[in-house]
Formats: C-alpha cells, sequence, structure tokens
C-alpha cells in the first residue's frame, strides 16, 4: 500500500473541506429557492461552519473596492449632525470618509476629512485648518462625539470585516424567512448575529460586540440596503449603524455607488 507522506495528507484534508464548504454552499441556494423557512443545518465542526461564513463573506458585498455618496445624518447623544458623505471603501484597510455639513438648528459648520489606513487615523478639519493623526486622532474624535467609538472596529465590521475563526466560538447557521441565511455564535463571551440576504447574499445586517482590552464593552448593528441596478448589479443604496450604550447613530443614504 503506498505511504501518504504529511503534505499529501494535508492536501487531501483541504481538498476534503473545499469540497464540503461549497456542498454546503449549494445546499443553501437550493434551500433558498425553495423558500424554505427557519431551518437549522448541522455540520461537522466550527471549523467548517466558519469556512461556509467566509465563502459568504467574499460574495457579501464588500469584496472588492467601493464609493459610495450621499447625505448623511449622525446623532451623538444630545447631537444631530447631517450632511454630506462621500466615502470610498478598499476592504480590508483603507477608507476615506469626507463628511460637510452644518449643525441642525445651528450655524456651525462641519468639514472632515477621517481616513484609515492600515490600523492609523487621520483627520484633516478643512474649516479649521488642523490636521491630526494617530493618537491625537482618536482623542480628537472622541471629544468630538462625546464618547469612545472604538472607530477602528466599527469601520472594519461594518464594511465587511469580521473576527478569525479562532476568536470565534458556538457558531451555527440556519435558514431564516425569506431565503436569508443567519449565523450566529459569541465573540469576546458575547453573542453576535450575521444575516445575509436571499437571492444575491449580501451582508443584510449584522450585530457583532465592540471589544476594549478583549472584552465586549459595546454593540455594533448595522443594517444595509442593497438595490438592483439597471445594469443587473447589485448596489449599496442605504446603511444604518448603531452602537448600543453609546448612543450613537449614523444614517447614510446613498445618491451613487462605485
Amino acid at each position: 500500500m503506498p505511504h501518504e507522506n504529511g503534505s499529501g495528507s494535508r492536501n487531501r484534508h483541504r481538498w476534503i473541506e473545499r469540497t464540503l464548504v461549497a456542498m454546503l454552499c449549494l445546499s443553501l441556494w437550493v434551500l433558498s429557492s425553495l423558500g424554505c423557512g427557519s431551518k437549522a443545518i448541522r455540520l461537522g465542526t466550527e471549523r467548517t461552519v466558519c469556512s461556509v461564513l467566509d465563502s459568504l463573506y467574499r460574495t457579501s458585498g464588500f469584496e472588492k473596492p467601493l464609493t459610495l455618496h450621499g447625505k448623511a445624518t449622525i446623532d451623538a447623544k444630545q447631537r444631530r449632525v447631517r450632511g454630506k458623505i462621500r466615502v470610498d471603501a478598499r476592504p480590508p484597510d483603507q477608507f476615506v470618509f469626507e463628511f460637510t455639513s452644518s449643525i441642525l438648528f445651528g450655524s456651525q459648520r462641519e468639514d472632515f476629512v477621517f481616513s484609515l489606513v492600515a490600523d492609523t487615523l487621520r483627520i484633516i478639519d478643512r474649516e479649521r485648518g488642523e490636521y491630526y493623526e494617530a493618537d491625537d486622532a482618536d482623542r480628537m474624535l472622541r471629544e468630538m462625539l462625546e464618547t469612545d467609538l472604538a472607530i477602528k472596529q466599527v469601520v472594519s465590521l461594518a464594511t465587511g470585516g469580521r473576527p478569525s475563526c479562532d476568536d470565534m466560538t458556538d457558531l451555527g447557521f440556519r435558514m431564516g424567512s425569506k431565503g436569508r441565511v443567519v449565523f450566529t455564535g459569541r465573540y469576546g463571551g458575547e453573542s453576535f448575529r450575521v444575516v445575509f440576504a436571499a437571492g444575491h447574499r449580501r451582508l443584510e445586517e449584522i450585530t457583532w460586540p465592540l471589544l476594549l482590552e478583549g472584552r465586549a464593552a459595546d454593540r455594533l448593528r448595522v443594517i444595509y440596503d442593497w438595490e438592483a441596478t439597471k445594469e443587473g448589479n447589485v448596489a449599496l443604496r442605504g446603511i444604518v449603524m448603531s452602537v448600543e450604550t453609546k448612543e450613537w447613530r449614523c444614517k447614510i443614504r446613498s445618491s451613487g455607488t462605485g
């Protein structure tokens, strides 16, 4: 009998796992097409569940660079700001936000450029001619929003990022209503939930714990609004982000994407 070396054994195991993931994804598509209701799907290991989750995230709508421009409303405690926003996202680690606004019922004008590149936050205050970077930018953002938002985690999770498989436990998924695929589990000791829409399988809703020094300090919820275009693509038309205990909410309605 031929002897199978370690490399051949690992390749075989990877091939089996990829085949299983492909079959599971096909099963999800079939169940969705049949309009099946809430059905729990049993898998052998959490690693396989995470592989399926990873496969869906690769077509979640954020796997390619995305440009979004439109109107935004930001609520931070007792302060509401409305204005125009442009987002250039190149996940997983390059993001630029331009925001120009006037405070509701006030005369103060805001004009900022925020960039987050390789975990470094930079802010240009164009209205006042000031520049902030790294710790100074984090501090300035806390003062402006009157809270610590863990902004790097918020941006990453809201634009298709997720923790590694090793950091998640109790993974499972099921078919939800109207063909949705719902993943659940625990991260940082707290529950999370990720919902993929039927059909185009874009992210529809996420709820993730926000960690501070390795422990859950808050929760982020994001709801996405995708719309079919005339060209036959699916474009992001709206997004609502909220942080539970910080009294912070951001709603963006797009007038166009790229």
